[in-house]
């Protein structure tokens, strides 16, 4: 796949190194849980209620959206009734699975959530779904040194990785975030890590076939979003078999996604009406779109979030102003100037052995990667797309305005954002050696 050669079996050093890189993580992110989170956002609310409720998944009946149904008295005994579990009904798993089609996202984390509370009935805490994304995030962590691993031939560039996506403003946020989306997250880079794995193999084994099953069959259903990037990743890989014409290998790894993602739509159908049904404004608008400046904006505001605030916590005013077109202008004014300049002095010695140096770099770096880089590049384009004209009103515009709680919907890029725009330390590593120096000839 990537032409590099695999690397060693990771020794004890390795190993302990990488166990301190996900303590440090882990210690961060108890640091925030500790002593910044003092409260829930209204989603982490509706978590638990969707989780222990056994009447009623919202306050005012079974539709969130409808507040004219709210006009009356709530004890304090009925609000903890409606976020914890009551001892008649532990381990209710049948009213857990109810209660998610009447949101939007399956029922995976609310089961495991559900299991916690139930092991602590009439008690609340935010420390129930906390340790199911602290899980969550050391599983993640694993899967990525695994990937990382695997696509570079190097375990240093697998420990960077780790280090780097572990520390992102986005990481940190969603594991003290009460909702799916870190355990959304790490089944997102498993389900990369076994068909990466299964794409090098000339005959995969069995286990593999059984782990991307498990995988697809879990991914679909924990979130909706699972299920988009999973399809470009898989399609890509899947044409790529086709150009090459391995069919035995497209059939049976395409074939073995498509059988745990449709046991799981089969287990939770609703997922099929939350992606489809766009009953009012605040449901679902898949494929209910026009290609307009307000589209196009979001895909930068997508962009800007995930390469630069979620990743490394910088902000740019000119986004957030909506000022954009000054920054594309900008750039364009500065490419401009750029082509006739170089037109101008294109027998220079020292600007072609500039362009040459940068081209030769550029070329073994994408040899060493080119394969991860293409498709992880090109499912996250098809994601994005799909998540920007598909968000409703109420989830868009917060986004936009960069609201740190709707950026929850990209957090499953940000390990791939990391590598490939992060540095991409995986490349760096194997090519600073092998690519040509930016000097003079």
């Amino acid at each position: 796949m990537n032409n590099i050669t695999p690397a060693k079996k990771a020794g004890k050093p390795e190993i302990i190194i990488l166990i301190l890189l996900m303590a440090i993580q882990l210690a961060c992110s108890l640091y925030g849980m500790i002593f910044i989170k003092d409260s829930l956002f209204i989603d982490e609310i509706a978590a638990f209620s969707l989780t222990n409720s056994s009447e009623k998944p919202f306050l005012n009946g079974t539709d969130f959206t409808k507040s004219s149904d709210t006009d009356f008295w709530i004890t304090g005994a009925e609000l903890r009734d409606y976020l914890t579990v009551a001892k008649d009904n532990r381990f209710d798993y049948a009213t857990v699975w109810r209660n998610q089609t009447y949101d939007f996202t399956p029922p995976m984390f609310y089961l495991l959530l559900h299991t916690v509370c139930s092991l602590f009935p009439g008690v609340f805490s935010f420390w129930f779904g906390y340790i199911i994304n602290l899980a969550a995030a050391v599983a993640a962590d694993l899967a990525l040194y695994a990937l990382i691993r695997r696509i570079s031939g190097s375990g240093t560039a697998a420990l960077l990785s780790v280090f780097w996506y572990g520390l992102t403003l986005g990481v940190q946020c969603g594991t003290v975030f009460i909702r799916c989306y870190e355990l959304n997250v790490a089944f997102v880079i498993l389900y990369a890590a076994i068909l990466y794995r299964m794409f090098d193999a000339e005959k995969p084994a069995l286990f593999d076939f059984i782990a991307l099953f498990l995988t697809a069959l879990c991914g679909s259903l924990t979130h909706n979003t699972f299920l988009i990037f999973a399809f470009f990743l898989t399609a890509i890989i899947c044409l790529i078999l086709l150009l090459r014409k391995r069919i035995r290998n497209l059939l049976s790894i395409g074939l073995t996604a498509a059988a745990g993602v449709g046991l799981g739509l089969l287990l939770f159908p609703a997922t099929l009406t939350h992606f489809f049904a766009a009953t009012d404004k605040e449901s679902s608008q898949l494929f209910l779109f026009s290609l307009d400046t307000y589209q196009i904006r979001n895909y930068m505001y997508l962009l800007y979030r995930l390469l630069l605030f979620d990743t490394a916590g910088l902000r740019i005013s000119v986004f957030p102003s909506g000022n954009y077109v000054y920054f594309v202008a900008g750039a364009v004014f500065l490419l401009a100037m750029f082509i006739p300049v170089a037109f101008l002095f294109r027998r220079n010695p020292h600007l072609r052995a500039f362009l040459r140096a940068a081209r030769d770099k550029f070329v073994q770096t994408m040899r060493h990667s080119r394969f991860f880089l293409l498709t992880v590049l090109l499912a996250g384009v098809g994601y994005l797309f799909i998540l920007g004209i598909s968000l409703p009103d109420s989830v868009r515009l917060p986004l936009m305005n960069l609201a740190e709680s709707c950026d929850r919907f990209i957090y499953l890029l940000i390990p791939f954002a990391e590598k490939t725009g992060r540095g991409a330390p995986a490349d760096l590593y194997h090519c600073s050696a092998a690519a040509p120096a930016f000097t003079r000839k």
